[in-house]
């Protein structure tokens, strides 16, 4: 089991354990950053215990679906170990990667920022250890559903169709841009209710921040490779990818709108034209990024979810979006 647990932890954390390190480093910078601040809340404990729940079941998830650790479980599936000592030995890997990588950064902040932490400690290891085994249950459990497209035919766009195809196999990018959706509802009427009507082109920015589609060829680094062998990459490669990211934005702005014109009031005309040119270019350089700098350095698909990359786009958006209030304001 012990060989087993060390296979799994170099898969995770690379061959000399070096993403420990840099994890724990992360982890000491977010405590002392808030420890220093000063800053003290009561945080209630059904509060702690559903974020630690959520995120730790999330984190369990995204990595059990992605293609790296299937192919992987798989090898070690054909070799002949025990079927407890498997199950053992990759649930205690996957556990301290998450640990470690995700949900140590909440109980890190809980304890710089709250007052009773040795509560919070017991809730949440308690709900940690729960929400992990039963998020490895189901996730270990659960077959990925080959996508079929019986009516669909090879065009002169077959890449368009080829990232539609690998979206729809792949239910966390789904669920992950349904649920950025959702947040842009949610994130009208708390803009609107600042009293700053000229902060909505904000909202714009963070709405076009979509990390799946932001790394649909980094996480097929075969894929990737081909891809960078064609020839006009501009018009094969760019434009669909852009035209699916774009499409994705526009929603994402669009739900931001209605929610807007629903629960704060009424909508300057001229920013229904600032929302689509917010979604064009977060699309444009979503994919340039993609593009020219691809991310293949990643032992776990999970750790592109959290490369500080995708924070380029929205920075950018950002950047402008807070120009134009300012100038509107």
């Amino acid at each position: 089991m012990n060989r087993l647990i060390k296979a799994n932890m170099k898969i995770f954390f690379g061959a000399r354990y070096e993403g420990v390190l840099r994890s724990i480093v992360l982890s000491g910078i977010v405590y002392l950053a808030l420890a220093s601040s000063g800053f003290k809340v009561n945080i209630a404990v059904p509060v702690l215990a559903l974020a630690t729940v959520f995120g730790t079941a999330t984190a369990f998830v995204v990595v059990l679906q992605s293609e790296n650790t299937i192919d992987n479980i798989r090898g070690q599936l054909m070799l002949p170990e025990k079927p407890q000592e498997f199950h053992a030995a990759f649930f205690c890997s996957l556990a301290a990667h998450t640990l470690l990588t995700k949900s140590g950064l909440l109980l890190f902040a809980y304890l710089a920022v709250s007052e009773g932490p040795i509560l919070g400690i017991a809730v949440f290891s308690v709900s940690y250890i729960l929400s992990g085994a039963v998020a490895y249950a189901i996730g270990f459990c659960s077959e990925k559903q080959v996508i079929t497209y019986s009516r669909v035919t090879r065009t002169r766009h077959s890449f368009i169709l080829y990232l539609l195809r690998y979206l729809f196999g792949n239910k966390t990018y789904i669920s992950n841009t349904v649920m950025q959706w959702a947040f842009s509802c949610f994130l009208a009427p708390i803009i609107g209710e600042s009293g700053f009507a000229a902060a909505m082109p904000l909202g714009f920015a963070l709405c076009c921040m979509n990390t799946p589609l932001g790394i649909l060829l980094s996480s097929d680094k075969t894929l990737c490779q081909k891809v960078h062998s064609l020839p006009s990459q501009s018009s094969t490669v760019f434009i669909p990818y852009a035209a699916i990211v774009m499409t994705a934005n526009l929603i994402g702005c669009g739900l931001y709108l209605a929610s807007w014109s629903l629960l704060v009031g009424g909508i300057p005309a001229f920013m229904h034209i600032v929302a689509v040119c917010f979604s064009v270019l977060g699309a444009f350089l979503t994919v340039a990024l993609e593009l020219r700098f691809p991310l293949l350095n990643w032992k776990v698909e999970s750790d592109l979810w959290r490369h500080p990359r995708k924070y380029v786009v929205a920075g950018t958006l950002l950047v402008l979006a807070a120009s134009l209030s300012f100038i509107i304001g």
